[in-house]
């Protein structure tokens, strides 16, 4: 299911991306300079999502490798990996702090227009149990 369409891994990352929830984990997804302009001139970014009518894409593992191959900017964050995960929800943007094994921490931004908080929250509570915090 598609979270977001104007995902940024960063405050200082100025590409924006796709957030997909996938079975096994989140895949951010660049959409590379080209349409990162594009979408900044038509959209403003980004045109913001249905919150009922989500795109769902099915990821299989050879596309997911595909995928993560075809850029440095591209994110897999496989559940397991996971140690503590929490949402922060704010006027503009909201995001998403991950905590991996290995002490490797993951941030994914998104525009609050998206409502990419309220599509995740129940899934990442059903895959994370205590793992998951609401802040």
């Amino acid at each position: 299911m598609l979270i977001s369409a104007s995902c940024t891994t960063g405050w200082t990352d100025v590409i924006i991306g796709e957030l997909w929830l996938c079975p096994d984990g989140l895949l951010r997804r660049s959409s590379g300079l080209r349409a990162t302009v594009v979408r900044g001139f038509r959209y403003g970014l980004s045109p913001p999502l249905d919150p009922l009518h989500r795109p769902v894409d099915d990821f299989d593992l050879s596309r997911l490798n595909a995928v993560l191959l075809a850029g440095e900017r591209n994110i897999w964050i496989p559940w397991a990996l996971v140690e503590r995960a929490e949402i922060h929800r704010g006027w503009l943007v909201e995001s998403l702090r991950v905590k991996l094994q290995g002490s490797r921490r993951v941030v994914l931004l998104w525009l609050a227009v998206d409502h990419g908080a309220m599509a995740l929250s129940e899934p990442l509570r059903d895959r994370l149990g205590d793992r998951f915090l609401v802040g």
